[in-house]
């Protein structure tokens, strides 16, 4: 009797460790976009050559607002996480696995494919040699290298439950059109 009380026991405490693992990883992330975040406000403004293209700041980047989502969605995560809100049929959980599956994911690895291969062929048309000065590296890289690496361990250690094709294309759409429309 007394070794399937240790068998229960061990149970509760790897699922708990799994969860408080989730809850930690979500907090970890919220808090290093949130200091991206913070630190953009930080920057100068970025030097241009016409006094339009001051227009909008660092909302007229996409990787501003990837950080923003990324953010959005990881203190979302947390929130979820605290509230122990993880069962499949919960509204919040299918929320977030909207949000991860239609805007997180594609628009994170386009942020970090499209800068790194961009960066690769003439880092001037996107990351000029300029900015250096006092655009600090790990901000570079929290920005645009660090992305996958979350989105690949966020995939790893979160089951979520993938919306149809037609509600992710949706929600990209959406993020997409409100960009385009924000920028133009």
């Amino acid at each position: 009797m007394r070794s399937f009380s240790c068998i229960i026991s061990s149970d509760w405490l790897i699922m708990n460790g799994k969860a408080i693992f989730q809850l930690s990883f979500h907090a970890f992330a919220a808090v290093m976009y949130f200091c991206a975040l913070v630190r953009y406000e930080y920057l100068p403004p970025m030097p241009h050559k016409r006094e339009i293209e001051h227009f909008a700041g660092r909302l007229k980047y996409l990787t501003y607002w990837n950080l923003i989502v990324h953010f959005l969605y990881f203190a979302f995560s947390c929130a979820i996480d605290v509230m122990k809100s993880s069962s499949k049929h919960s509204k919040l959980t299918r929320v977030r696995d909207n949000l991860y599956a239609g805007i997180v994911v594609p628009y994170g690895i386009f942020v970090v494919f499209m800068f790194w291969g961009i960066y690769s062929l003439d880092r001037e048309l996107i990351f000029p040699t300029a900015l250096d000065a006092f655009f600090p590296s790990w901000l570079n890289h929290v920005s645009h290298t660090v992305i996958l690496p979350v989105l690949l361990i966020e995939t790893y250690i979160i089951k979520h439950r993938q919306p149809s094709l037609l509600d992710a294309l949706k929600y990209a759409a959406v993020f997409g059109l409100a960009y385009l429309l924000w920028y133009v």
